[in-house]
């Protein structure tokens, strides 16, 4: 089977490629062609094919669709960016969208779609009794949750056979302790519920749905939540995912006042039809955080040597503490 995928050097990206290598797939790429992402390319070799353009750029597209079975639409403007530039978010996540949907409408061989949305576009759902139906109406609250809203919407309209998989907070293996990943860590309420799901489990969500767009209607027109889910033990309260991390590291806790106390937006989820369709929950909280925990081996000692300067220079990056004096 011929998968493109958008902006597939992204940290889910990279592991929806090597899922679809090891199930014998054949890879496209589509991406904007910087220096990181030049780099990346050279890492997988010749194993994939990589196309170099942008969703607003309908040549570019087209030559990535070239003799496509299915598209996995991961490319898009992501937190905290998506908040600081309205116009990029909005422009790249739903008009970039509307470009490769008619760019697919246009060929006589159309291939399916997979977009990757996200459960946040639930809202503020903390008041609810869990776990949260994807079926329940939206209600998006931030600029990339209406971008997702959107372009969900654009893409049901769009004739197009698509099946949507709404992520919870996915824990990258590849992001280990990178800045944009403390950040939002301060976003989580310590007591709020959140359901997390490792990278790993996504990218075999993401290849499943890509095989039974293509293999029949299983899952066509459906929207899935991609959740670790509550038997593998990923539905947590934020000070597990927070505080629980620090202390696991060896940093140790933060001061509780560096984490908000408004209600974060990815709450316990129904993950029931998703497992049953894709049998994606392939790892338990444990494994997950012990894999986490091993790309990080090397740095532990250091870690532990300098905690208590590296955890204030952590508390000073919280927004929510400089708020409260």
């Amino acid at each position: 089977m011929r998968i493109l995928i958008t902006g597939g050097f992204g940290n889910v990206g990279m592991s929806v490629i090597r899922e679809s290598l090891d199930h014998g797939h054949e890879i496209i790429v589509f991406e904007l062609e910087t220096k990181r992402n030049r780099k990346i390319r050279r890492t997988f070799k010749d194993k994939i094919t990589v196309v170099w353009g942008n969703l607003l750029d309908g040549e570019s597209i087209d030559q990535a669709l070239v003799n496509v079975d299915v598209v996995i639409h991961l490319a898009a403007i992501i937190p905290p960016l998506s908040e600081e530039n309205e116009a990029l978010c909005f422009k790249v996540n739903v008009r970039g969208t509307e470009t490769l949907l008619s760019r697919i409408n246009a060929l006589s061989k159309k291939p399916a779609l997979v977009f990757t949305s996200s459960v946040s576009v639930m809202g503020p759902t903390q008041s609810r009794i869990p776990p949260i139906s994807p079926y329940d109406p939206p209600n998006p609250t931030s600029n990339y949750t209406r971008s997702k809203v959107d372009a969900e919407r654009a893409i049901a309209a769009s004739g197009v056979r698509y099946c949507i998989c709404r992520l919870g907070a996915v824990l990258s293996l590849q992001a280990s302790l990178h800045p944009s990943l403390i950040k939002e860590a301060f976003n989580i309420n310590l007591t709020g519920r959140v359901e997390i799901v490792l990278d790993l489990d996504v990218a075999t969500a993401l290849r499943r749905a890509a095989e039974l767009m293509v293999e029949g209607d299983a899952v066509l027109g459906k929207i899935l939540n991609i959740g670790g889910g509550k038997e593998k033990g990923f539905q947590r309260h934020g000070r597990d995912l927070t505080n629980g991390l620090f202390e696991k590291m060896g940093i140790g806790a933060l001061d509780e006042r560096c984490f908000t106390k408004k209600e974060y937006f990815i709450d316990w989820m129904d993950t029931a039809e998703s497992q049953a369709l894709l049998s994606f929950q392939n790892h338990s909280y444990e494994e997950a955080i012990a894999m986490y925990m091993e790309q990080l081996r090397h740095l532990r000692p250091f870690i532990r040597l300098f905690a208590p300067l590296i955890r204030k220079r952590l508390e000073k990056q919280s927004p929510w503490l400089s708020a409260s004096g």
